[in-house]
């Protein structure tokens, strides 16, 4: 498993309520995400930092390009994923209604 929530796993047993579980893990998923989109941001960064092959010019890129760049990168992921996770919540609802109809 990648993300390990094993540091929220002891607030399900010590019996607090279940409102502050649901606070503490949506404080852990948060910061799982903000971890990530800054990973995907320097990983992006280092990346266009790396020297050119031999014998091509290396290519200087502006610090409003750079800026851009990281805007559009959040955008993409900071709403991108939200939205595409709901969508797939709403189709895996719409195939279970289907599967299970206790109705």
């Amino acid at each position: 498993m990648i993300l390990n929530n094993s540091n929220c796993d002891h607030v399900y047993h010590s019996g607090v309520s279940e409102s502050l579980s649901v606070i503490i893990d949506g404080e852990s998923l948060l910061n799982d995400g903000v971890a990530i989109l800054l990973y995907e941001i320097i990983k992006e960064h280092l990346y266009e930092l790396q020297p050119p092959p031999p014998g091509e010019e290396p290519e200087e890129i502006p610090e409003h390009h750079i800026a851009y760049r990281i805007f559009l990168m959040l955008l993409r992921i900071g709403l991108g994923g939200p939205i595409f996770g709901f969508a797939m919540a709403k189709i895996a609802i719409a195939c279970l209604a289907r599967i299970f109809n206790d109705a």
